[in-house]
């Protein structure tokens, strides 16, 4: 059975094989490729949820396995070679060494915590993929010192706890944060919540969370050219926050591109018209070919627009009426970027823009968008007219099942190339299909009034 990132780890003789939704997948960051372990020793797969001893000798590499669905703690008693660790459950991490060089600990879409007694950590280094986990716990900010943080293709979250206090992160390497896809850092229990942030350095940049004045998250990631400055409330930056319902803040680089619903959405199903925030993965919808297919993934983004790039998240409304008579059947909101189905292809909402029956509406706060994904990507019934599930094209930020919000990446990021239809982003196509949609809001406008309602 897969983790609840999709990942499986299976064990046979002395190999251990990872898979992603079937699939089999090497890490492709700093630490090379790597799809599969041999020289893997039943006794160092870990399957009972008990304590386990990981020890390596000088000029030895020593391989251990944490399976998917088991949860057990692991202690490093000695460390003269090197310790590859694999972590596709949930594992916490001990011991009473004073560094640990020549540990890699791989969490490949579990999660890993350290112990609250843990002293060092110093000359570890943790890879993050398919939206693997890896935090402090309650351990002290410091031991953190001297690791590094990779990562790798599917990325994953760096779970940065205060505890109460400021989240004060100094001496930890952090790689990748703004080259690969779904790359997280979060801040939790924070002393109070962050009213803007500042970003200073070149090549190595700083990271500072404010409260007013007051100083309550610091963390430096490497390798990044972010535009350096402090950015308020309000004020788009190269940052994107999202929060989750326990009040954690996640923070990415840059501003991802959804593909998504706000709730209140009816998508058509075999029992008929369903709101989207009652589906569930496994769930039946009907396509526009009229077959009967099943959810792949229901998930969904919680964004803050207290930083956010308004132009990219806040939601486009469609009047009821304004692609044809009675189509879309009620007011239909979606992300700017999901895209509806025109004569066999597929447009943006945000070219369909005309300030009347099409128009980018203002939120405050939270903006929550569900994505629904089938595989492969097809067209679906919202609210009467067709439109695309979602295309995971590897943007998926900040998404949630349940009420914490994880990373959820897919099996292999898709691109335009997977899509039911191709997309249209300029030419005399789709200003003819802008002229159509225009003609009939003047239309409407003349005969009745503007096809609009309360934003």
């Amino acid at each position: 059975m897969a983790n609840s990132n999709g990942v499986t780890y299976t064990y046979t003789g002395t190999t251990l094989t990872r898979t992603y939704n079937g699939a089999v997948t090497g890490y492709t960051g700093s630490s090379g490729s790597l799809a599969s372990v041999t020289s893997l020793p039943s006794s160092n797969v870990f399957t009972d949820g008990t304590t386990q001893t990981l020890t390596s000798v000088i000029f030895t590499t020593s391989n251990y396995a944490v399976m998917n669905g088991v949860t057990d703690t692991v202690n490093v008693t000695s460390l003269g070679g090197t310790i590859n660790l694999y972590v596709g459950g949930t594992t916490t991490i001990n011991s009473s060494l004073s560094a640990l060089s020549g540990l890699n600990v791989f969490v490949d879409g579990g999660s890993a915590t350290l112990a609250g007694g843990i002293t060092a950590l110093s000359g570890a280094v943790i890879t993050l993929d398919n939206g693997g986990t890896f935090t402090n716990g309650t351990a002290l900010l410091n031991v953190l010192s001297g690791i590094t943080v990779n990562y790798s293709v599917n990325g994953g979250t760096f779970l940065i706890d205060g505890n109460g206090s400021a989240a004060t992160v100094s001496g930890v390497t952090i790689n990748n944060f703004s080259t690969q896809a779904n790359a997280n850092l979060e801040f939790a229990h924070l002393p109070s919540a962050v009213t803007s942030y500042t970003i200073s350095g070149t090549g190595n940049q700083t990271i500072t969370l404010l409260n007013g004045s007051t100083t309550i998250g610091t963390v430096t990631v490497n390798g990044t050219s972010f535009a350096t400055g402090t950015y308020t409330q309000g004020q788009s930056g190269p940052l994107t926050f999202s929060y989750d319902g326990n009040g954690d803040i996640f923070v990415s680089a840059g501003t991802s591109i959804f593909y998504c619903f706000l709730p209140g959405t009816h998508i058509l199903t075999p029992q008929g018209e369903v709101l989207i925030e009652d589906l569930r993965d496994g769930d039946m919808v009907i396509t526009a070919s009229g077959e009967s297919v099943p959810i792949a993934a229901i998930t969904t983004s919680r964004l803050s627009t207290q930083f956010a790039d308004h132009s990219k998240i806040m939601p486009v409304r469609i009047a009821a009426g304004a692609f044809a008579e009675g189509l879309p059947t009620r007011d239909l909101y979606v992300s700017p970027d999901h895209s509806f189905f025109f004569d066999g292809v597929l447009v943006p909402a945000q070219l369909l823009i005309n300030g009347s029956s099409i128009r980018q509406v203002s939120r405050a706060g939270e903006i929550t968008y569900y994505h629904l994904e089938l595989e492969p990507h097809d067209l679906i019934i919202a609210e009467g007219v067709v439109t695309e599930s979602f295309l995971n094209t590897g943007g998926r930020q900040y998404q949630s099942q349940g009420s914490v919000v994880t990373l959820l990446p897919p099996a292999e990021p898709k691109t335009w190339e997977d899509a039911c239809a191709p997309l249209l982003l300029a030419g005399p196509r789709l200003e003819a299909i802008r002229a159509a949609l225009n003609g009939r809001a003047e239309i409407a406008l003349a005969s009745s009034g503007p096809l609009t309602a309360a934003a």
